[in-house]
């Protein structure tokens, strides 16, 4: 429990679900996760880290922001069983492992607005996409394209 009172906990609603990571704001409890076996949460300020195991077997990290409301996936591997938070970086770390720095820290991840691995690329609408590529083949502004001088001493384009 923190000092607003807030709780995070493991837990299953009925004995035929994986482990799922759950809070509690000081009013109302909310369920974080559903599906991949979800263990170890910790908070930091606004921040639950968790592991989630997939179903490849791949242990990943999570970072959960209560303000946003959202998840992203930190990294994966073994270290990612029990990611925690501390004065806004993360650290990896599984069993009896030494807790490794991670490079981003939390705010770096919300701040980047980085896509959860876990979210659906479909959803992305092709107009998007074709703006996407309309501005990866354009010219930038101010290139001007000049005649190259060939051997033969002819230009051409």
């Amino acid at each position: 429990m923190d000092d607003k009172g807030r709780v995070t906990w493991e837990g299953w609603q009925d004995p035929n679900t994986t482990w799922q990571i759950f809070f509690f704001d000081g009013l109302s409890t909310k369920q974080l996760t559903t599906g991949d076996t979800s263990l170890n949460p910790d908070f930091s300020g606004d921040y639950i880290s968790y592991g989630r195991r997939d179903i490849t077997d791949t242990w990943r990290a999570v970072v959960y922001s209560i303000k946003d409301g959202k998840s992203v996936d930190v990294t994966t591997g073994e270290n990612a069983r029990n990611p925690k938070i501390k004065n806004g970086d993360i650290y990896l770390a599984a069993g009896s492992l030494v807790e490794e720095k991670f490079s981003l820290t939390v705010d770096d991840l919300f701040l980047l607005n980085l896509t959860p691995i876990s979210d659906s690329t479909e959803s992305s609408n092709i107009e998007s996409v074709n703006t996407v590529l309309e501005e990866l083949n354009a010219t930038p502004s101010g290139v001007v394209e000049v005649p190259i001088a060939t051997e033969s001493g002819n230009n051409s384009l």
